[in-house]
């Protein structure tokens, strides 16, 4: 079984200027409210995607493992690995079969093991493509409007998923 922890970055994928124009809010009183639905918005994107879309470090935490297998990580657009312990915090050899998939080199680790990597295309909100900050704002007004069911109920929102889940980043 595969547990991941995600260390938050502060930067995020729209800011809430964006966000209030997109909803024509002039006032501010609202701030930490649209905050929080920023937030929620692009967790429910990357969940859907299975990418950062903003750098973070991530712990993933993995129970157990069959040296027979390879461990996928649960977030694919790794810009890094950082380090593979077992639980007396003894450092694990690995080798990486692709961008996402690693196979650990040591049969008497102590379970779990913790595998702390960085994934995400950018921490500059400029890089980010349009087409995601676009989806991010649609779901985030989705949130706002009180229409859960509907979330990622949109052609558009989907082409965007679809789109980032074939290229595998």
């Amino acid at each position: 079984m595969i547990n991941f922890i995600i260390k938050n970055c502060d930067e995020q994928v729209i800011n809430v200027n964006m966000l209030k124009n997109h909803f024509r809010i002039a006032h501010d009183h609202e701030d930490e409210y649209l905050n929080e639905i920023i937030k929620t918005a692009t967790n429910i994107l990357e969940d859907n995607l299975n990418l950062s879309i903003l750098h973070k470090t991530y712990n993933c935490i993995v129970d157990n493992y069959n040296a027979n297998y390879f461990i996928t990580l649960p977030i694919t657009n790794i810009t890094s690995i950082n380090s593979v312990t077992d639980s007396k915090n003894n450092a694990i050899s690995f080798s990486t079969n692709n961008k996402y998939e690693i196979t650990l080199n040591s049969t008497g680790a102590h379970f779990p093991i913790s595998i702390k990597y960085n994934a995400g295309f950018t921490n500059n909100i400029e890089e980010i493509p349009n087409d995601l900050k676009l989806s991010t704002l649609q779901i985030s007004k989705n949130i706002y409007d009180n229409s859960e069911e509907y979330l990622l109920d949109s052609n558009f929102i989907q082409c965007v998923i679809n789109k980032y889940k074939k290229l595998h980043i």
